[in-house]
């Protein structure tokens, strides 16, 4: 997530119950479906 504001990140992360330290290959489809879906909103192309 390198790029975003630490604060941004942090909140996603928390709220896909992902510890900022855990490696990818550690993260579970689980919590990467959960962490999609926090960030979808913010990626959204408004017309």
């Amino acid at each position: 997530m390198l790029g975003w504001a630490n604060s941004y990140a942090d909140e996603a992360l928390r709220t896909a119950k992902i510890h900022p330290q855990t490696r990818v290959k550690n993260v579970s489809d689980d919590q990467l479906e959960n962490l999609f879906n926090e960030l979808r909103p913010d990626f959204a192309i408004k017309h």
